[in-house]
């Protein structure tokens, strides 16, 4: 069944020192940090709520010297699920968003693009390659540890809710 379009199905912290950062979540919300195992991804660490195999709710990496160099920054950011990647970077493209980093495949993962809204509020967009359902948003209060809020600061409301209205279908009535 998988996720349905403009649900949060990843988040990811990225950061400057991983070292200093872990304990803080750890303290703070109970998270453990773990490696991925994953070639692909080196450095890369899954950030888990619980002790199961699947109880990973994000990511978090350190930002290089090349990364921040080139406009990256300290940032919490969320994936949305779309039911195709390639064509919902070319709607926000079209409505005024940018593209931080083209769409790509990541091996036993998926396809993703690093989009930003045309405030220039940066989020991922991003089709699995299985349609096993994520839970990282926590919907009661027994989901302790699970993002259960998300919120956009910009300075135009009605034209940035019109875009997540057009792009993740989001109801924002």
């Amino acid at each position: 069944m998988g996720n349905r379009h403009g649900e949060p199905v990843w988040y990811e912290l990225m950061c400057r020192d991983l070292s200093v950062t872990e304990p803080f979540y750890a303290a703070v919300v109970g998270w453990t940090f773990a490696d991925t195992g994953m070639d692909n991804a080196p450095g890369y660490r899954f950030i888990k709520h619980g002790a199961g195999d699947y109880d990973a709710m994000g990511g978090a990496l350190a930002l290089t010297d090349d990364m921040l160099a080139g406009g990256a920054r300290p940032m919490w950011a969320v994936y949305f699920a779309v039911e195709d990647v390639d064509a919902s970077v070319a709607a926000i493209t079209a409505r005024g968003g940018s593209v931080l980093m083209p769409a790509f495949d990541l091996e036993h993962v998926g396809r993703m693009a690093f989009v930003a809204d045309p405030q220039g509020n940066p989020f991922y967009v991003m089709r699995g390659f299985s349609d096993m359902e994520s839970r990282v948003f926590g919907e009661t209060g027994a989901d302790t540890g699970l993002c259960g809020w998300n919120e956009l600061i910009t300075p135009e409301i009605e034209p940035t809710l019109g875009f997540y209205r057009d792009i993740l279908r989001f109801d924002t009535d």
